[in-house]
This record gives structure tokens, C-alpha cells and sequence, in this order.
């Protein structure tokens, strides 16, 4: 084993400038097979601490490795719990928009549907309104005619002159003969058709028998 004593003086002479000296320390150890002996015992210890320094450098260095494995699998984990409630947001919020399109699908079919009614009630009303005409049209250029001759010639049989414009509920005019001439005005919510209609006759008689 190497004398310490000698190399603590060898490195003393060095710091102090005495280079002879240590020059002289370093020859008596070089010469001397012990000494020589424990150099080589030390190199060799110090070569194994060196090596383990370097294995437990490697250690350090692959447990730090581990430890930021382990925290990059750790933030992963977390952002994946993240990504997790975010998923879980996006599909509530999805249901919720799915239940909005039902409501709004849901209005725009009964919508629908009234405006069907609608279409069908006013298609009802134009079938309606397209007989009645077709019922005018026949009245006017058939019905019409034929009982305005009615009236004129049972007009110039009887003798009545219609007032027309008398109000909706009268019956007003005059019985004409040559030398009479009888008015009558009868309301028709105080008189019925069967009153009315012979107070008329009655009238007429008496007027054709004045002649």
C-alpha cells in the first residue's frame, strides 16, 4: 500500500515550491518496490472507484430517465383524464343539440300539418266558392231571364209595380188598374208568407173589381 505520509509531503513540496525536493520524495518512492507496489495498488483503486463512479453516474442517469418517463406518463394520463371529461362535455352538449333538433322537428311537423289542414280547408272553400259560381252563372244567364218574364207577366196580370227600393224586410209597391191605384207596404217579420200572400190577392181582386 502506498505510504499517504509520502505523498501528503510530495504534494506540500509542490505547493511550496520546493520542486527539488519533491523531485527527490518522488525518486526514493519510485526506487523503493514497496511504494511502487502500493502506486499500482492505488491506480488500480482509484481506475475501480472511477469505474463505479461511472456505473453509479449511469444508475442516476437511468433513474432520471425512469422519473421523467414516469412524470411524461403522468401529464399523458392527465391529459388523457382531460381529453376524458371533454369528450364527456362534447357528447352532453351533442345529446342536448339532438334533443333541441327532436322539439324543433317535433313543432315543424305539427307546423307542417297545420298548414295541410289549412291547404285542405281553403282547397274545400274553392271547390265551394267555384259551384257557387257555376250555380250564379246558371242563374244569371238562365234562371234569371226566365223569372224576370215571370215577373213581368204576372205583373201585367195582376197589376203589381214592385218597389225596389224598399228596405230588405218590406214588401212595398202598388196595385195599378186604369182607374185605381191601391199601395201596399208589409214587413216581412211581423207578417208571414201565407198572410202575405194572400193580403196580395186580395188586393188585386179588389182592384180588378173597382174596373
Amino acid at each position: 500500500m502506498v505510504n499517504m505520509a509520502s505523498v501528503e509531503g510530495i504534494v506540500d513540496c509542490l505547493l511550496q515550491g520546493q520542486l527539488e525536493t519533491a523531485m527527490d520524495n518522488i525518486h526514493d518512492i519510485l526506487t523503493q518496490p514497496e511504494e511502487v507496489n502500493g502506486i499500482k495498488e492505488f491506480s488500480i483503486l482509484i481506475q475501480e472507484a472511477a469505474r463505479q463512479e461511472e456505473i453509479h453516474r449511469s444508475h442516476i442517469k437511468d433513474v432520471l430517465k425512469a422519473y421523467m418517463s414516469m412524470k411524461d406518463n403522468m401529464e399523458s394520463v392527465i391529459a388523457e383524464d382531460k381529453s376524458a371529461d371533454a369528450i364527456g362535455e362534447e357528447i352532453n352538449l351533442l345529446q342536448t343539440q339532438h334533443q333541441k333538433a327532436l322539439q324543433t322537428s317535433e313543432a315543424a311537423k305539427e307546423q307542417c300539418q297545420a298548414l295541410n289542414e289549412e291547404r285542405e280547408k281553403m282547397h274545400a272553400e274553392q271547390e265551394a266558392l267555384s259551384q257557387k259560381r257555376e250555380t250564379v252563372k246558371e242563374d244569371t244567364t238562365q234562371v234569371l231571364p226566365k223569372t224576370r218574364y215571370n215577373v213581368s207577366l204576372y205583373s201585367c196580370i195582376t197589376g203589381i209595380k214592385w218597389d225596389y227600393d224598399c228596405k230588405p224586410d218590406e214588401i212595398k209597391g202598388y196595385v195599378s188598374t186604369s182607374k185605381d191605384v191601391r199601395p201596399f207596404s208589409l214587413d216581412c217579420k211581423q207578417h208571414s208568407k201565407f198572410f202575405t200572400t194572400n193580403y196580395l190577392w186580395d188586393l188585386v181582386e179588389a182592384a180588378v173589381e173597382a174596373k
